[in-house]
Parts: C-alpha cells; sequence; structure tokens
C-alpha cells in the first residue's frame, strides 16, 4: 500500500499502468528545462510512504489452533529510470527514500544528450519501486561466510 499526500494542488498521484508493474510512475509538477550534461531537481508536489501487509500465524495462547494475525511492514522506495526517457539520455541520480523521510519527493534527472530536455507538468518523469525495510535486523560481524560456488570471483568472473 502506498500512502500518498499531495503538497501541491496541481500534484499527480503516483499510478501503476499494468496489473503487476514493479513501480510506480510519479508526475513532474512543474515545468522543468534539463540542461545538457547537467542533474536537475524536477519536483513531484508529494510525499508518500509505502507499506507491505503480511498475514503470520500466531498461535492463540493455551489452545493448538492457530490464528492468522495481519502485520504491515515498512517499505523504502527507490526512484530508477523510465526505460523510454532513459533512450533519449535522460537518467536518474541518487533516488533512495527513507520510510521516515516526510518531505516532498523531488527527482534528479541528468540530460546526457545534446541540447536540452522540458519536462512539462504532468509528464511521467521516473518510476518509484517500493522496497521492504532490511536493515533493521542489525549487522553481525563474523569471522567466516557461508560458502558459495561462486566464492570470491568478481568482476568478469562470468565472461565478459
Amino acid at each position: 500500500m502506498l500512502k500518498v499526500k499531495k503538497l501541491h494542488p496541481d500534484a499527480k498521484l503516483p499510478t501503476v499502468a499494468h496489473f503487476g508493474d514493479l513501480a510506480y510512475d510519479l508526475y513532474a509538477v512543474e515545468d522543468s528545462i534539463l540542461v545538457e550534461g547537467k542533474t536537475t531537481k524536477v519536483y513531484t508536489g508529494i510525499s508518500a510512504q509505502a507499506f507491505y501487509s503480511d498475514w503470520t500465524m500466531l498461535s492463540s495462547s493455551g489452545t493448538l489452533q492457530p490464528e492468522l494475525t495481519k502485520v504491515d511492514k515498512l517499505c523504502g522506495l527507490l526512484i530508477r529510470d523510465r526505460s523510454s526517457l532513459a533512450s533519449l539520455g535522460l537518467t536518474i541520480s541518487g533516488g533512495v527514500i527513507d520510510w521516515g523521510y516526510t518531505g516532498e519527493i523531488s527527482v534528479l534527472m541528468t540530460n546526457t544528450k545534446e541540447g536540452e530536455y522540458k519536462v512539462r507538468k504532468g509528464d511521467k518523469i521516473a518510476q518509484m519501486i517500493p522496497l521492504p525495510i532490511l536493515t533493521v535486523a542489525g549487522v553481525y560481524q563474523v569471522d567466516q561466510l557461508m560458502e558459495t560456488t561462486r566464492g570470491e570471483s568478481g568482476f568478469g568472473s562470468t565472461g565478459l
């Protein structure tokens, strides 16, 4: 579930084009000029928080019959390129929105193509992917990691 607060009367709520799509589309709330070779902050006019619900089996006290309990889990948001804009040389820089951030979501757009690009109010500018927050589990120092077939093979280990 995505909870969205409109911070500007002309802001558009994020949308999903097709059932099962991974990301929400984000929209520009105002016109912006993306200058060649520069990164520009493009505003959306919204703030958001994401959650997902999980159903957990809990035993009722004193009985053997389990019951289902809904547990809301927190998500962060990852802002990524739209493939149609990336194919034109317009990419996203930065883009990690922590769950606790409740300010306006802005998108850092970089114009790597020649010339200017005009973003118009209402244009789709980026995709926003909700991700479960796993950092709450903590960090544990260990003496050894589990062995894997890949091991320490890194860059180029599977070919070019």
